[in-house]
């Protein structure tokens, strides 16, 4: 079973500066421990109800929302029996 849940590189970049101080754009991941996932909702968009999304708290109640995913349903099944497993 999984240890951590690392979701897909992040569509929104940030901005660092390159070693020659030039401003480059970069992805990146938040991966988490599994148990530092305190809960998982799901949640979806009002206006949009197609527009399903994640909601991960840690245990230092941080939330993140995970949107975009081939198959939301699956996902959220998984990461949710990952989750359970952990704690037992």
């Amino acid at each position: 079973m999984f240890r951590t849940w690392s979701p897909r590189t992040c569509d929104t970049s940030i901005k660092i500066a390159a070693p020659n101080g030039e401003l480059v754009r970069v992805h990146y991941k938040v991966p988490t421990p599994l148990e530092k996932i305190k809960g998982l909702n799901e949640s979806e968009n009002m206006e949009k109800p197609s527009q399903k999304y994640m909601e991960i708290v840690t245990v230092d109640d941080f939330e993140f929302c995970f949107m975009g995913f081939l198959n939301y349903q699956k996902g959220f099944k998984y990461l949710q029996q990952a989750i359970i497993s952990k704690r037992l």
